[in-house]
């Protein structure tokens, strides 16, 4: 069940956040801190990689930039090799270590606001698919804003539920994810929650090849008589002895509806409503 915030307009996924406390420490398998199975991994990092080409446009060599949540911290060390001075914030000790000891990153492991930064002493910050899985995304803006100097870019990427994909998936939507996220965002929400902090939207990206196509093809396969969210259960978790039937059939109807995923993912975006969306704000 989806709760909409009278204020924002955000949707509320979960009413509460409790859960493990480890959540995040098996959000990243293994000690190479893979988030998925196989050749799911590499290939879903590799997509991210060409989704942060404006990114890494934007921050000019020199730039001191922030990664909130900084994953295994491969868009940093990009980021580094160009010539920007990186750091990074993780739950995850074991992706955090991961970062450290394979590309020499500097990753604090707690939440934002109890890391040592100084106000006003970045370039640039990156919440790339971070807030959703906040209880309070606004206190974690206000924090990054702070933090940001008069000028400077922050960009965050969240799950549009305004997308045609979410609208017709309901509450099955791949990319609600209960089991991880707490809030959904759209848009106008994100303009909102920007602009309290003195941001204002520069740009907005709405294709997501890693994200909009699956969307797409899991709610499809949602349709199909039995249990949800098979395929991404595949990719996230690899083949199971119990279900390897049930994910065969999923898999192979997933390949023939691929083209149709990638088709209603360009078209949304296009639409300016992709079913994850990237923006990028300055501070006045």
């Amino acid at each position: 069940m989806l709760w909409t915030c009278r204020r924002c307009g955000c949707v509320r996924i979960r009413r509460t956040d409790d859960g493990p406390a480890d959540l995040y420490e098996h959000f990243y398998r293994s000690h190479e801190a893979r988030r998925l199975a196989g050749a799911f991994d590499p290939l879903w990092r590799w997509l991210r990689e060409r989704r942060a080409d404006p990114i890494a446009l934007a921050a000019r060599p020199g730039a001191r930039v922030l990664d909130v949540g900084c994953e295994r911290g491969t868009l940093l060390h990009r980021l580094q090799r160009q010539g920007c001075i990186v750091q990074g914030t993780q739950l995850s000790s074991a992706a955090a270590e991961y970062a450290r000891s394979r590309f020499g990153i500097d990753v604090f492991v707690g939440e934002l606001d109890a890391a040592p930064y100084a106000d006003g002493s970045f370039d640039v910050i990156l919440m790339l698919n971070v807030i959703e899985h906040l209880p309070d995304p606004d206190r974690y803006v206000g924090v990054a804003a702070r933090l940001l100097r008069r000028g400077g870019l922050i960009w965050i990427e969240a799950p549009n539920v305004r997308s045609p994909t979410a609208r017709v998936a309901g509450v099955t939507w791949l990319h609600h994810d209960p089991e991880h996220h707490l809030w959904g965002f759209h848009l106008d929400a994100l303009e909102r929650l920007l602009s309290r902090h003195g941001l204002a939207i520069e740009r907005v990206r709405g294709m997501s090849w890693e994200f909009g196509p699956i969307g797409t093809i899991q709610a499809l396969l949602d349709r199909l008589p039995g249990p949800t969210g098979v395929l991404f259960g595949l990719v996230r978790n690899g083949p199971s002895a119990s279900r390897i039937g049930l994910q065969g059939v999923h898999a192979a109807v997933a390949a023939l509806l691929l083209p149709v995923g990638l088709l209603v993912a360009l078209g949304e975006a296009l639409l300016g409503q992709g079913q994850v969306v990237l923006v990028q704000a300055r501070r006045a």
